[in-house]
């Protein structure tokens, strides 16, 4: 017997109306974890048994982090016409750095390539109106020492965390 077009379509409906419930379903579970996340709550038993796997993303060793630090900011970099430079001491800044994230790491790069912008900035803030001489606009090279003045002031925001976190990896483990 041949399928008739109506019974194609609504076996069409029906594979349709399937992929948006798991849509949904992903939608929901991944709305769920976003907002444990944010927050200081905890995942239900519920929720944890519809997880197929839980696995816990410790902090980068220091040979990732020091990756991560040449990774942005890089001996020498153009973007955008500019050049920016830097001379760090990339495994002296990775011990430095012990108990950052990634994102934390990262932060802490974008706020160390600022450091030369606002000296720009701060340059022609200053450059009076009636003056025609306009300085010579140059990116300073980013040091180690202007790096470690950023970790002073950028904390590491999973340190205290991850205490908790180790306690939920041993209670519920890697599945």
């Amino acid at each position: 017997m041949e399928p008739n077009y109506q019974s194609v379509k609504v076996a069409h409906q029906a594979r349709e109306a399937d992929e948006q419930k798991t849509e949904m379903r992903k939608k929901s579970l991944l709305i769920l974890i976003y907002h444990h996340l944010l927050g200081e709550g905890e995942l239900d038993h519920a929720m944890l048994r519809r997880l197929e796997k839980r696995i816990l993303v410790s902090l980068p060793s220091s040979p990732a982090r020091q990756a991560m630090i040449s990774h942005w900011l890089p001996p020498l970099s153009c973007t955008g016409g500019m050049e920016l430079r830097t001379v760090l001491d990339y495994k002296a800044l990775a011990k430095e750095m012990e108990g950052y994230s990634g994102s934390d790491i990262r932060l802490a790069c974008k706020e160390a390539t600022m450091r030369p912008v606002r000296k720009i900035f701060d340059a022609l803030e200053s450059h009076q109106d009636d003056d025609t001489d306009m300085p010579a606009i140059q990116l300073e090279t980013v040091t180690t020492a202007d790096f470690l003045n950023v970790i002073e002031h950028t904390k590491p925001s999973a340190r205290n965390l991850m205490d908790r976190y180790t306690a939920w990896e041993r209670e519920y483990q890697s599945v």
